[in-house]
């Protein structure tokens, strides 16, 4: 089963604007069609949009029979920001306070659903009253919001519409200097000091069920509009140094222009704008929208330094084509157009820099997802499904394109730090583990794995072509810990009932530190053996993990061969101490301090409690059997354990698998059940490992707090394994053990004490595969008649390509190679073969005699890569040979990253 934690969620507030999205629905001139086909007349204000020098028309659509005008494009639609304060009437609860109950009001799932009671929408005119819906969210919700966004319900009667536009974001407070939106208050709303604003993103059934689809005009999404909506509380406000000439800003200046040109790595922002291609002699085209925000939308919102954005520009006409349109169009071709060359200094010179900048500003925002319902209802499944599913999409859209500068975080509620002992366990069979996790993508929770540590499922990291599988916990608050005192635990298995990774298709364990930034904290390579048995893990945060924002993340890396390459990760979860449930104060002792503490939480555990979830560390830490009540059973439980701690490997038959890299344990509480084979050595603890690699496999506890001693053995079956090694626990030899192993072989490790000495330490593991003896061609090795064995797993690539030698598009080139010099025995046909006798898609070039190193094309005397009827396109040719000259061979592999292994070459030389 999966393990998991509740989360902390906290972020600084960000800056303030205000804006629409722009609404271009219905820009026709003469006659529109009813959905009916009924003629009906246009608005004289509704527009027609012609190329420049005479191109054709690109008019609007009208859209579920709705007719948005410029009259809507106005900023500020609910007033001048400054006159909020006293509209957000509320003092919001404590910062623990849950949603609670009140006829269909209620928090579902991650999604706020507000039951209308009348205010909310006034249905006379269809059309809502959202100053009265932030007002209704924060009777129920905290101050821990940056901005909140609000859709209506399909069970309304009718289409609900916002109070202007299709959708407005409304601007609440802003304290951001150098974006030209500074008003250096912070909010003052009565009791809210976070809140920046909110999007009325429209009635839900206006957009699609793909919110990645584009709709809008044909051109933009639903998670592009909410783009947009968040961005406008401090975006598109910005003008160059009037020194320029330049004019950047489009649409109710609060848009950039249609002429401004995005460059860099996401191109065309949701705050519109265009990507151009510049045609020369003064025509441009335009060729992509809405693909992502900007270097210039991420310096404004805080996620970029200045000297990190790119130069840009705006094309500037003597009369301007499209005055008073702006919405991005592709395929647009203009003339007679002049280029102004911009860069991000010119945007400081006008406004002066950012502040705070990009090291100081915050990279996380918080998002609640509103769902306003009618009157006596309740929240339809299909609305809460495709809310949530806007709101998941708009978090994956969010992070990639910011370029993983940003997160945003819409989960609702704050809860306090997950450490806690015991820790959640969650149904093996639940398929809501997934929710616990913040963003998930191409991961499943099945039943493929093998011999799962608990549970029938883990989760599946099921390879799909071009990688990307990944899942990322929500948000935790570590800043109240101490550097060394949480470990990351995990299991993880290669294959298991999959298909093999590849070399390159590595599981990455990721953490979010304090600098912004997502660090590895273990990288588990593909390419290995296939496994049956899953690896323990226990990974402990480093010194930059420990701040209000932690979070982690599992990813596949992307490959470049095979698709379906399976990873199955299980039992996830942050520990404070060894796992001992009973001991509530982590003293590694259960006495009558905990006894005395099940009895100070004697009854009811205070909500939020479910029997899997804990939500606030401690409120209930006695609740032993996770039952939501401190009773009888729980005293029972606790008495069982009483005395020191037991570690959960403490016994020999129960021990823990684990895989290369290190694992910090604690002997504190064990007892001795090993063989007396190594004097002095007791209160022993076990772990199993098997080989990652075929080469020299190195043990240590190096760094250990007590006097360790430890004993690796020949197998994991406590009937069978033989002795292999004894060691002390210091950093050099003998405390060091060095064995020799195949990939695949299985060790047992006995870890304890020297004289009943116990403690804390680090168990470290490392396979390393030796570089061949002759990996380089300076360094080739004497090779005669008949059969030798070899090994290329740790050989690199020293030879020239040859063109001759070319083989399914690998350019010629012999990968992983190894060398020997071969004296002719004979004259007459040498024959090199690997045919049937190599794991791997072997390659062999032989060179003439006087060759060099590296040896040129023109050396070469004959070489071959895939033999018919070879297994495995091993290689079998013939090449002519005169006895007594010396020849160089090169063996190697047809692909650098699959292909090296082991096996046997054959010479025979014929006369």
């Amino acid at each position: 089963m999966i393990n998991t934690f509740s989360q902390m969620f906290k972020s600084a507030a960000l800056i303030g604007a205000i804006a629409l999205l722009p609404v271009v629905l219905g820009f026709q001139s003469g006659q529109d069609q009813d959905d009916d086909g009924k003629s009906q007349s246009s608005p004289q204000n509704e527009l027609t949009v012609t190329k420049a020098k005479g191109g054709r028309q690109i008019p609007g659509r009208a859209y579920r029979n709705k007719h948005w005008t410029l009259d809507d494009l106005v900023v500020d639609p609910l007033g001048s920001p400054d006159d909020l304060a006293g509209k957000i009437r509320v003092s919001p609860k404590s910062a623990f306070s849950q949603a609670k109950q009140l006829g269909g009001t209620a928090d579902i799932g991650e999604i706020a659903v507000l039951e209308d009671d009348g205010t909310l929408v006034d249905l006379d005119t269809n059309t809502t009253n959202t100053v009265s819906i932030v007002n209704k969210f924060y009777e129920t919700h905290g101050d821990e919001y940056d901005e909140l966004a609000i859709f209506t319900a399909s069970t309304y009667p009718g289409d609900i519409d916002p109070e202007a536009g299709f959708a407005f974001f409304q601007l609440s407070a802003g304290i951001t200097a150098g974006i030209n939106r500074f008003r250096g208050i912070p909010n003052e709303n009565e009791g809210l000091t976070r809140l920046l604003g909110w999007c009325n993103m429209n009635d839900l059934p206006e957009y699609p069920a793909d919110f990645t689809v584009d709709f809008f005009n044909g051109t933009a999404s639903g998670v592009e509009i909410m783009g947009q909506e968040f961005e406008h509380a401090f975006g598109a406000f910005v003008q160059p140094d009037p020194a320029s000439g330049a004019d950047i800003l489009g649409r109710s200046n609060a848009h950039w222009s249609f002429f401004l040109h995005h460059p860099g790595t996401n191109n065309a922002s949701p705050m519109e704008g265009n990507r151009w291609r510049n045609m020369g002699g003064g025509t441009f085209e335009t060729i992509e929208s809405f693909t992502g925000f900007s270097e210039l939308d991420e310096y404004l919102m805080g996620l970029r330094p200045a000297p990190d954005v790119v130069p840009f520009y705006v094309i500037d006409f003597e009369t301007d084509p499209f005055s008073d349109w702006g919405f991005p169009t592709q395929g647009i071709t203009v003339t007679d157009g002049t280029r102004i060359d911009l860069t991000i200094n010119d945007i400081i010179a006008n406004h002066g820099a950012r502040l705070p900048n990009a090291s100081t500003s915050m990279k996380i925002f918080k998002m609640a997802f509103i769902l306003v319902i009618p009157p006596g209802t309740t929240a339809s499944q299909a609305d809460l499904d495709k809310i949530d599913s806007f709101r998941l999409a708009w978090d994956n859209y969010f992070w990639n394109t910011t370029e993983n500068l940003g997160i945003m975080n819409t989960q609702l509620g704050i809860t306090n730090t997950p450490i806690t002992d015991p820790f959640q366990v969650f149904d093996a069979e639940s398929d809501n583990v997934l929710d616990f996790f913040e963003y998930v993508q191409g991961v499943t929770l099945d039943e493929l794995g093998i011999n799962e540590p608990s549970g029938t499922r883990s989760l599946h990291f099921d390879g799909n072509w071009g990688g990307g599988d990944e899942i990322r916990s929500r948000i935790m608050d570590l800043s109240m810990y101490l550097e060394g005192e949480l470990k990351l635990n995990y299991s993880v298995q290669r294959t298991g009932g999959g298909n093999a990774p590849e070399v390159d298709e590595d599981l990455q364990i990721e953490y979010y530190n304090t600098a912004g930034n997502w660090i590895p904290l273990s990288i588990h390579n593909g390419g290995g053996i296939n496994e049956t048995v899953y690896k323990s893990f226990s990974k402990t945060i480093p010194a930059d993990g420990y701040h209000s924002q932690f979070r982690y993340r599992i990813r596949r890396l992307q490959g470049t061969l095979g698709a379906l390459d399976d990873w199955f990760v299980d039992d996830i979860f942050l520990s404070f101490m060894p796992t001992c449930p009973a001991d509530i104060n982590h003293d590694q002792l259960v006495n009558v301090t905990d006894l005395l503490g099940v009895l100070g939480q004697w009854g009811g555990c205070p909500l939020p409690c479910q029997a899997d979830i804990r939500e606030l560390p401690d409120t209930c830490s006695a609740d032993l059997n996770r039952d939501c009540n401190v009773n009888v059973t729980d005293l029972l439980s606790l008495l069982s354990a009483w005395g020191l701690c037991i570690p959960e490997n403490d016994d020999c038959i129960n021990a823990r698998f684990l895989g290369d890299g290190g694992i910090v344990f604690d002997t504190t509480g064990a007892s001795t059940d090993g063989p007396a084979d190594c004097p002095g050595l007791e209160k022993d603890i076990w772990y199993c490992y098997q080989a990652e690699c075929t080469g020299e496999v190195t043990f240590s506890l190096c760094g250990s707090s007590y006097d360790a001693q430890f004993a690796i053995y020949d197998s994991c079956d406590p009937a069978t394994m033989s002795l292999l090694s004894c060691a002390l626990g210091g950093c050099t030899a003998p405390s060091i053990i060095t064995l020799n192993a195949s990939q695949g072989d299985v060790f047992k490790i006995r870890v304890g004490g020297q004289n009943g000495d116990s403690g804390q330490g680090t168990l470290t593991i490392s396979c390393v595969v030796p570089v061949p003896v002759n990996d380089e061609c300076a360094n080739a090795i004497p090779i005669f008649d008949g059969d030798t064995p070899f090994n290329t797993l740790g050989a690199s690539t020293d030879g020239l390509a040859h063109p001759a030698c070319a083989q399914g598009g690998d350019g010629g080139v012999t990968v992983n190679d190894i060398w020997y010099t071969y004296l002719a025995t004979c004259t007459g046909t040498l024959n090199l073969s690997t045919c049937n006798l190599a794991d791997y898609d072997s390659d062999i070039v032989i060179y003439n005699p006087g060759w060099s190193c590296p040896p040129t094309s023109a050396e070469v005397l004959g070489c071959d890569d895939d033999t018919p009827g070879c297994a495995l396109f091993t290689t079998d040719f013939s090449v002519p040979v005169l006895a007594g000259q010396t020849y160089l061979i090169r063996l190697g592999g047809w692909s650098a990253i699959t292909d090296r292994g082991t096996g046997s070459i054959v010479l025979t030389c014929s006369p």
